[in-house]
């Protein structure tokens, strides 16, 4: 594909739902997983394989240096400046509440293996005879949300984190003003995971009766866990990611 008709960095606004994107004709990183997808496939090749999966993870770090430099190239920023400069301290993760709350949360996730053990066959075998009632077809829907979301949760939580102490740390205002926009960028798709998977779950709390007694724990969790979002970066909910809000 001719590289004028990728937008350049979209892939660094979305929250990776790639079936759900409507970009992905306009999106390098796609492309680039398609393709090797393909030669997976002419080599018959398992990209589940751990030799296969860990090659995949280096040629994706490679690309990624090497938008990296071709960005800061682009700036008119020397990377030697930014190899020089020591390495910020690891932060404190457990002295920020939110990072407590999405760690308890993340381990009470063993809700949705249950969900998935009480209706996934059911759904499973719906989809296959396309007989799903609109009653399934809700809660697969609700599910392909929350399991694609609520792992974000964490990781989210904790990028933001590191981003907002990078931010803080940061001198240079050039450089400052590009912190400002990833952090900006992580507090949003994490409001949007949590957001997500807060539908999801109160959702899920009307279809799924038997789980009447765990999912409410799950919700005061996400809520307490966007509340303290907020109280960090009020501004969150309003900021607008290029091409997707």
């Amino acid at each position: 594909m001719n590289e004028e008709n990728f937008i350049a960095g979209i892939y660094n606004y979305c929250d990776r739902w790639c079936e759900r994107c409507n970009y992905t004709d306009r999106c390098r990183l796609f492309f680039a997983d398609a393709e090797r997808d393909i030669q997976h496939i002419i080599n018959d090749e398992d990209p589940h394989d751990p030799k296969i999966f860990t090659k995949d993870i280096e040629d994706n770090l490679n690309e990624a240096m090497q938008m990296l430099m071709e960005k800061l190239k682009e700036m008119n920023i020397d990377p030697e400046d930014i190899e020089s400069e020591e390495l910020p301290p690891e932060p404190d993760f457990e002295s920020y509440p939110i990072n407590n709350l999405a760690e308890q949360f993340t381990k009470s996730m063993d809700l949705l293996d249950k969900l998935y053990d009480l209706y996934g066959e059911k759904i499973k075998e719906g989809l296959l005879k396309e007989s799903l009632t609109l009653e399934s077809r809700e809660i697969n829907e609700n599910l392909s949300v929350l399991g694609w979301y609520s792992p974000q949760v964490f990781v989210k939580t904790k990028r933001l984190i590191r981003a907002h102490e990078e931010y803080l740390a940061q001198e240079d205002e050039e450089m400052k003003e590009i912190d400002e926009e990833e952090l900006f960028v992580t507090g949003k798709l994490l409001y949007i995971a949590v957001t997500n998977s807060l539908s999801a779950l109160n959702n899920l709390h009307e279809l799924c009766p038997e789980f009447n007694f765990e999912i409410p724990e799950h919700i005061s969790l996400l809520t307490r866990i966007k509340d303290e979002l907020l109280k960090m970066y009020p501004d969150i909910p309003e900021y607008k990611r290029p091409y997707f809000d």
